[in-house]
């Protein structure tokens, strides 16, 4: 008996950290663009593209795919894709590449140099991203 009320005073005394641990679902998640936004910007040698992931702690265990593309609107040119996470090791899983255990900061940063964005002079583009979940 001693030892059921000992299991039981344990039981409750780690309840309280077991619930921290896990993230209240549902939670609102945003990926949002940083830069650049909807502007004229000076050419540079490397052109960023920075989307923001906001609570990432919440959304990082469940699998972030990010895919994007940018396309030149005013020239015929190849279109360019990419995704988020890299195509490397301890991002892969059950033939699947995607985030896996604790997001590394929140709101997580994720930027890119795109090679068509490197030493232009002017244009107009487009850039769209599909954002979602390998597990739900």
């Amino acid at each position: 008996m001693a030892a059921l009320r000992l299991l039981f005073c344990c039981f409750v005394l780690l309840t309280p950290s077991l619930a921290q641990e896990t993230p209240y679902i549902p939670q609102t998640i945003e990926l949002d663009l940083v830069f650049p936004r909807n502007d004229t910007y000076a050419p540079i040698d490397y052109f960023p593209l920075i989307l923001g992931l906001q609570n990432a702690k919440a959304a990082w265990p469940q699998g972030v795919k990010i895919a994007w593309k940018l396309e030149r609107l005013d020239t015929d040119t190849t279109l360019q894709e990419g995704f988020f996470p890299p195509h490397e090791p301890q991002y892969y899983a059950r033939d699947d590449y995607h985030t896996r255990g604790e997001a590394p900061s929140d709101p997580f940063i994720y930027y890119h140099f795109p090679f068509v964005l490197r030493n232009f002079t002017s244009g107009h583009w487009r850039y769209s991203w599909q954002f979602g979940f390998a597990q739900n």
